[in-house]
C-alpha cells in the first residue's frame, strides 16, 4: 500500500535538496517563495516555482542531476503541464543532445 505521508515527505525533502544545491544562486526572496509553498504542503507549486526561478536566473547550463530530479518529481507529482519544468527539460536536451526530445 502506498503511504502518502512518506511520498510527500520524500518529495519535500528532494525539493529542499534542490533548493539547497541548485538554488544557491537564488535571492533570499526567491528561496522564501519556494519555502512558503513547501511549508504549506504545495509541493507541485514549489517545484514549478523553483523551475521558473531557475529559468529566470538565465542558467546557461543545467546540471544533469538537477534536471533528472525535476523531471522525476514532476512525473511523480503529475506536474505535466508546467511550462517552466518542460522548458528546463527541453533546454537541457537541446544543450546535451542537440534536439528537444
Amino acid at each position: 500500500m502506498l503511504n502518502y505521508v512518506d511520498h510527500y515527505n520524500a518529495a519535500e525533502s528532494r525539493i529542499r535538496h534542490l533548493l539547497a544545491t541548485a538554488g544557491r544562486a537564488f535571492s533570499s526572496n526567491e528561496v522564501k517563495g519556494v519555502e512558503e509553498f513547501l511549508n504549506a504542503g504545495e509541493y507541485g507549486l514549489a517545484l514549478e516555482t523553483f523551475a521558473a526561478i531557475l529559468l529566470t536566473n538565465e542558467a546557461q547550463f543545467f546540471e544533469p542531476a538537477v534536471v533528472e530530479t525535476i523531471q522525476s518529481l514532476a512525473t511523480e507529482m503529475h506536474v505535466f503541464d508546467s511550462k517552466s519544468v518542460n522548458s528546463i527539460v527541453a533546454l537541457y536536451e537541446r544543450q546535451n543532445f542537440g534536439v528537444a526530445l
